[in-house]
Order: structure tokens, then sequence, then C-alpha cells
């Protein structure tokens, strides 16, 4: 699924943007106990959070990324979290489900586009991570 921000964190400062954010891979809730302890991508999504300076993942409430396998914005409505400044980042959005059917959000694109004046389009920003002044973007928008 797209992603999509929900709640607040806070940032620490110092060094390359994502290299003080933490993620946490684990779902706060799940139907099957296997996937308690499944990371969504799994080597290969870890490998490529260290590789960008995310570290080893956390299981606590303390975390900048949620990265889960199934989506939990349910589950976190439910939840007192700690509050944090900034923002958090979900990896499912489930404001548009067919966020991740492309055809279906070509489609809705389209429609979208066709009903708003283009001078005034809004739009999600996405951002190439790897891409330093990108990553210092997108920090500094998902911190605010």
């Amino acid at each position: 699924g797209g992603a999509s921000a929900a709640t607040s964190a806070d940032g620490a400062a110092g060094g390359d943007a994502l290299h003080a954010l933490r993620w946490r891979p684990f779902p706060y809730r799940v139907t099957n106990p296997k996937m308690r302890r499944w990371i969504y991508g799994g080597d290969f999504v870890k490998a490529a959070f260290l590789a960008e300076g995310l570290g080893r993942p956390v299981d606590g409430d303390e975390w900048d990324i949620l990265w889960t396998h199934r989506p939990q914005h349910r589950v976190l409505d439910a939840l007192d979290l700690p509050p944090r400044s900034g923002r958090r980042l979900v990896n499912h959005c489930e404001y548009f489900m067919a966020a991740g059917d492309k055809c279906a959000l070509a489609r809705h694109a389209r429609v979208a586009a066709d009903l708003v004046d283009n001078a005034s389009a809004v739009h999600l920003p996405s951002f190439e991570l790897r891409d330093p002044e990108q990553a210092e973007e997108w920090r500094r928008l998902v911190l605010l």
C-alpha cells in the first residue's frame, strides 16, 4: 500500500536526515499469531532500512515509521500513543483503498484531475529518499 501520515513523532537532531528515525515492523494486532513477528519485506526491507540509516527495528511505541504487512489505522486510532512532535509515517493507505490498485488509482486520478483547475490542484508529495535534498525535505515535512 501507499504511505500516509498519521499521528505525531519526534525527530532527533544531527547527522544524515534518516539516521535518527526509528521503524516498527511489528503490527499491534494480528489475527494469525505467525504474523506477530513477521517483517513485511523480510531481510530485503531490513537491509534497505539499515542501508538508509534506520537501524534495527523497534517493538515499542517510540517509532517514526510503522511498516507492517496489514493496515493498522483502526488499531492506531484506539491506542494512546505517547505524544511526540512532528508526525509518524504509516505504510498503508486506508483513506483511499484503491491506492494499491494502480488501474483504479489511475482512473480516480483522471476523474479528480478533470474536476479541478490544474492551477489549484493539490497532490500528495513523494520523495526519493536516496537523494539527500529530497530526504531532508521529507524529514522537514514529517517532523513539523
